[in-house]
């Protein structure tokens, strides 16, 4: 089957007469072909026909108007002319086809750098890709590593917690057993000449009556003679102090 083009040309005077009837109309002169023409539906489609036939018409009015005279000087052979069209259309065509040629052996070439270009790309990717995987690997080593160094950090001080907890729960048996061992004071006990009672609190206090006025001292929940003498001795010293004060002057006495 001829090319589009070298179809047109087999029908150039059918295709130039229904395009001076419908100049522009690209759409309306092929359905007119299509009905005129026998094949000419199964030759090219109405877009193909759009790009070469207005420039197939263009060349010919141009060439037949360069060409009139020169043809009308040989007695106004029409055929002649006509023949002279098709040659100069075929000779247009080949140059036109030889362009394409060009055309697309560039197109390869770029194609070819665009493929040599995304496989640079390609090699790119799974390099990063992979250094993006050990990059990972690196960082999962060095994350167990932290978690290993702090599960022995967490046990060292459960350790220690449990070693200190014991520690503590040895010395409070040993504390409460020393206070087991303490000597009970039995009810109206003298220590110093003070008496030792037990409230109804549980707690122990000293009492002595000096001048007529009584006197008590705090110590504590559980007895200790050792710091009951000194609570003792550190009472009898403020008292003794008070009773050596100089008594105020009526001057110095404060007005009531």
């Amino acid at each position: 089957m001829p090319s589009p083009e070298e179809f047109l040309l087999d029908h150039i005077d059918e295709l130039m007469a229904v395009y001076q009837k419908h100049p522009g109309e690209h759409q309306k002169a092929f359905d007119v072909l299509c009905q005129r023409i026998p094949g000419m539906s199964q030759a090219m489609k109405a877009n193909t026909f759009k790009t070469k036939a207005p420039t197939i018409v263009a060349t010919v009015i141009k060439l037949r108007q360069s060409k009139v005279e020169q043809v009308a000087g040989d007695q106004g052979d029409v055929d002649k002319l006509a023949q002279a069209h098709k040659e100069e259309m075929r000779k247009l065509i080949q140059e036109f086809q030889a362009g394409m040629d060009n055309l697309t052996q560039n197109h390869q070439a770029e194609m070819e750098k665009l493929s040599q270009h995304l496989a640079e790309l390609t090699s790119t990717v799974t390099r990063l890709t992979d250094e993006a995987k050990v990059s990972k690997l690196d960082h999962d080593k060095q994350m167990e590593k932290l978690r290993q160094e702090h599960r022995v950090e967490v046990d060292k001080l459960s350790q220690n917690h449990e070693d200190t907890m014991i520690k503590l729960t040895q010395e409070k048996q040993e504390f409460v057993e020393k206070l087991s061992h303490q000597p009970q004071v039995k009810k109206g006990s003298s220590l110093d000449g003070w008496t030792i009672e037990l409230d109804r609190r549980g707690y122990y206090r000293a009492y002595k009556s000096i001048k007529g006025k009584v006197h008590s001292v705090y110590l504590g929940k559980v007895f200790n003679g050792s710091v009951a003498k000194a609570k003792i001795a550190a009472k009898m010293e403020k008292l003794r102090q008070d009773s050596t004060a100089p008594e105020p002057t009526k001057d110095e006495t404060p007005n009531g």
